[in-house]
């Protein structure tokens, strides 16, 4: 079955905003980084929230594969069983079209929030 990884990245890769030397950046400035570090940590609480939902389709993705998978063998044995065969493919390709979408939309989120990451490090992050 179908085996899918996301990269959920760490709240530490945003921890720098409070501990910015004040010489380093305007108040102002501390504050959008603030801000935007705040923002970070919502979206990628989105992104573990999107993963469990991912996560779960994924399990009825599988089991409603087994489930067709355990009745296509009987397919020629009459018309009732082609039937069933037929009722749990149908079953099968749903759930695959439900889980594509999640994945998709999720791989977009984490997209989203390295894009975003990569911004408040460039902007925020002083080196020593």
């Amino acid at each position: 079955m179908i085996k899918i990884t996301s990269i959920i990245l760490s709240a530490a890769a945003i921890c720098g905003a409070v501990s910015l030397p004040a010489s380093a950046l305007t108040e102002k400035q501390i504050r959008e980084c603030q801000a935007l570090g705040k923002s970070i940590q919502v979206r990628q609480g989105e992104v573990q929230t999107m993963t469990a939902k991912r996560d779960r389709a994924l399990e009825v993705l599988e089991l409603t594969g087994q489930q067709w998978d355990d009745v296509e063998i009987h397919r020629m044995i009459s018309a009732g069983h082609a039937a069933e065969a037929d009722k749990r493919k149908a079953a099968y390709e749903v759930e695959k079209t439900e889980f594509m979408k999640l994945d998709a939309a999720l791989q977009s989120k984490n997209r989203m929030v390295n894009q975003s990451i990569v911004h408040y490090n460039a902007r925020c992050v002083v080196e020593d």
